[in-house]
């Protein structure tokens, strides 16, 4: 079980911060990558997500969180797992009544910083985001709260205002789209 503790903040571009985060944390080397995620709910209720398949390469997980939020950081507990065939676990989740509520598709670069991942997404409909999280594999309020600081000192070096961080989900923003 893990506890992601993590802020998004809406950005300029992602051109202008790498080179910010280049700058002022000396990372260079950032990974590429394309996230699509398929969100699942019950039909009766399809804004709730009940779990989410995410298709990354060729690897195929799927996640569940309780979520929870405080002046737009999140705190989730998650059960993550990889399958082999996420055609296969499609048509199990359809046939077992669920419907893929929304579709996101995050396209950007990564880099590690100390504990920390930090990634600069596009995100379908939405624009360009930062995000940073940090992995606990505890929810201690102690180890939460040093997490919760770590990303707030990060976010002012990079010289982000905290009014640029959106305390809502990808998923809400995605359905008010959508809706």
């Amino acid at each position: 079980m893990a506890f992601e503790v993590e802020l998004k903040a809406h950005i300029p571009s992602i051109l202008s911060m790498k080179k910010t985060i280049q700058k002022r944390l000396g990372l260079t080397e950032a990974n590429p990558y394309k996230k699509e995620d398929m969100y699942f709910s019950k039909p009766e209720n399809l804004k709730k997500t009940d779990f989410r398949l995410r298709i990354s390469g060729t690897s195929f997980i799927v996640t569940k969180k309780k979520k929870s939020q405080n002046e737009g950081i999140e705190v989730n507990d998650e059960i993550e797992f990889f399958i082999s065939d996420a055609a296969e676990f499609i048509r199990f989740s359809l046939e077992s009544g669920y419907v893929i509520s929304i579709k996101k598709t995050k396209i950007g670069f990564s880099y590690t910083y100390n504990t920390m991942t930090i990634e600069l997404s596009e995100v379908n409909s939405l624009g360009s985001f930062i995000e940073l999280e940090i992995l606990l594999d505890t929810s201690e309020a102690v180890h939460i709260a040093a997490a919760k600081k770590k990303l707030l000192d990060t976010l002012d070096l990079l010289g982000i205002d905290r009014e640029a961080v959106e305390p809502r989900y990808y998923s809400e923003m995605l359905r008010t789209i959508d809706a």
